[in-house]
């Protein structure tokens, strides 16, 4: 059976394998894909507003493990990250953004 604008038609040809076998693998492909999806959100207040000083693409949150484990988040320019633009920035460690976009606020004036 084929499906076609909502509607079921019987198909013309012998099928290439059983059913069962075809449903087997339709369910390992889905489990598949199922797992390759991220579901790992990583929130913090200042990811999606932050832009690159040299490029001017957002910067986006990451994060590298060394060796022994720890963990540390960065923020990276995504037009350096996929090699779209010839920026140099290298990533920011997230204390030293806090930083930044603190005193920048600090120097901001009503």
């Amino acid at each position: 059976m084929t499906r076609y604008k909502g509607a079921l038609h019987p198909g013309v040809h012998d099928p290439s394998a059983e059913p069962a076998l075809f449903d087997k693998v339709q369910s390992l492909l889905r489990a598949q894909t199922a797992k390759m999806t991220r579901h790992v959100q990583h929130a913090h207040h200042l990811k999606g507003l932050l832009h690159c000083g040299s490029c001017r693409s957002r910067m986006l949150l990451d994060f590298a493990t060394n060796p022994r484990g720890t963990t540390y988040a960065y923020f990276v320019c995504s037009g350096r990250a996929a090699k779209k633009t010839g920026c140099t920035r290298r990533a920011v460690p997230v204390a030293v953004a806090e930083c930044l976009v603190a005193d920048y606020y600090a120097s901001i004036t009503i």
